[in-house]
């Protein structure tokens, strides 16, 4: 059995590292352990550090015994009753190779992909230039289409709680599939209809914004700076600021279910890289795109934290940004 500790502002301070700076720990180790246990500094870990090791072949093993090595603890979102995002996390004392054995478990029998989102978006950055949107919202049917058939293969097959009625279920996949495949070739046929629009230089041109331009704002508010440059471009009305930033759910989606902060910081830290404020570079690239959604899931994780330190300057400006805007206390700091 685990303690499990509600976080709290007491205690010893909580310190979320990303996996640049666990390089150079393993680099330098006397070192930086030392500044960490002389300071009172609990290190945390989560199952986005968990990732980047399982994909670091070959030194899995230093980075689990340099987690020891810290007395790091293992960081939990909870979630509610329906598996989405609180305001809640948890600190765990769970031996990192036990954990890292865990998530390896859980990746393998946990369903993959994302439906095509990383494609649609690598298309934005310039990527994907020999398939057109049409083609890659068809691939991303095609994998929702084969995750409804696993997942009646399962309900049909499995023994599950009679309260649970898979009739209706099965009855109406062919409609759950033919309303999906609807909507995802309108969604490609509108991108592909104004390609060369939909392209985020193009959305830099038009905006009127773009790194050269947001890189050299300065002070407090970088989110409201971006909002009055670019507002007078966007018709009246058409958004609201809290809307454009993620903050908010667009006025015509139907969940009326409380955005969480860690939502709140996944859509504001995704629109500042969109519109160039310390943009990640090559997101026309596969790799590229996968690290900068792992970014965005650090910057969310290290938000339960006092202190986030991270060796990548551009993932660093992004989230004092957003911290900042939404009040977050964390201190975020780049190690170069």
């Amino acid at each position: 059995m685990t303690d499990q500790t509600a976080l709290e502002p007491r205690g010893p301070m909580l310190v979320y590292l990303d996996h640049s700076v666990l390089n150079q720990i393993v680099k330098r180790r006397s070192k930086f352990v030392e500044v960490f246990t002389t300071n009172n500094m609990q290190v945390v870990y989560s199952d986005a550090n968990l990732d980047e090791i399982s994909r670091s072949v070959g030194k899995e093993q230093e980075f689990l015994s340099l987690l020891e090595a810290l007395s790091a603890q293992y960081l939990r979102l909870v979630l509610d009753d329906q598996r989405r995002y609180t305001d809640r996390a948890v600190i765990e004392s769970v031996d990192p190779t036990a954990a890292y054995d865990a998530y390896l478990i859980n990746q393998r029998e946990s369903p993959t992909g994302d439906f095509g989102l990383s494609d649609l978006l690598q298309k934005l950055y310039g990527g994907h230039a020999n398939m057109t949107f049409g083609e890659i919202a068809q691939s991303d049917q095609q994998d929702f289409e084969r995750l409804l058939d696993t997942l009646a293969h399962e309900l049909v097959s499995n023994q599950i709680p009679p309260e649970i009625d898979t009739d209706v279920f099965l009855h109406a996949l062919p409609d759950i599939k033919h309303a999906f495949a609807a909507m995802s070739a309108e969604m490609g046929r509108m991108f592909d209809a104004d390609t060369p629009r939909n392209q985020v230089r193009a959305i830099d041109s038009e905006l009127g914004v773009g790194p050269k331009d947001l890189n050299n704002l300065k002070g407090l508010g970088i989110l409201k700076q971006i909002w009055s440059r670019i507002a007078p471009k966007i018709p009246e009305r058409a958004i609201t600021f809290d809307e454009f930033f993620g903050l908010a759910r667009p006025r015509w989606v139907t969940d009326d279910h409380p955005m969480s902060k860690l939502e709140q910081i996944n859509g504001a830290y995704h629109q500042l890289n969109f519109l160039g404020y310390w943009r990640d570079k090559d997101m026309n690239q596969e790799r590229r795109l996968k690290g900068h959604l792992k970014d965005i899931t650090h910057v969310g994780m290290a938000s339960f934290c006092s202190v986030f330190l991270s060796g990548d300057e551009r993932q660093v400006k992004n989230a004092q940004a957003v911290y900042e805007h939404l009040g977050i206390g964390t201190y975020a700091h780049h190690i170069p």
